[in-house]
């Protein structure tokens, strides 16, 4: 198992499209991009040809982690975490692009320890799995893969399912 860590003491801050290339497309690796403080990405495409991404803060206030009009794509899983809030704006998380249509599809995790607010997410690629966990969660005008099994669990929340379209 190999794990390649690009990490920051303060705070990581990307701007710009970033590809990291790698050959080896097994279940066997991870790449992750994490901070002890903030996570920003913004106006960034990132691309990860291997098999697993990960992006995680270790901040726990609210404005510990932001995606924003990115599009991220990995070659199998991809995590996102914070011990704090993760806010999601016009995004687009793509998984399982580096897998053959016969293996098995991949998943998305989403964890915070406080918040998930999500407002335009969608999901592309070979998605098996979305899987969403916080103490509350905030979901708008996000679309889920009909193929997709979807997991959400909320500690301090319910369930509103607004039907209109002026909602």
């Amino acid at each position: 198992r190999k794990v390649l860590v690009v990490g920051a003491a303060k705070d990581l801050k990307i701007a710009g499209d970033i590809r990291f290339k790698n050959s080896n497309n097994v279940e066997d690796h991870a790449l992750v991009l994490g901070a002890a403080d903030d996570v920003v990405i913004e106006a960034s495409d990132i691309e990860y040809t291997g098999s697993n991404l990960g992006i995680g803060s270790g901040d726990t206030g609210k404005d510990s982690m932001y995606l924003v009009n990115t599009n991220i794509q990995t070659g199998g899983n991809l995590a996102v975490g914070s011990l704090g809030t993760i806010n999601i704006t016009s995004a687009n998380f793509s998984v399982g692009m580096a897998n053959s249509s016969t293996s098995d599809p991949d998943n998305v995790y989403i964890y915070a320890n406080e918040l998930i607010d999500i407002d335009t997410l969608a999901f592309s690629g070979r998605v098996d799995d979305i899987y969403m966990e916080s103490k509350t969660i905030h979901l708008k005008n996000t679309i889920f893969p009909a193929t997709s099994e979807v997991m959400l669990r909320s500690q301090a929340g319910s369930l509103h399912i607004q039907n209109s379209s002026t909602d």
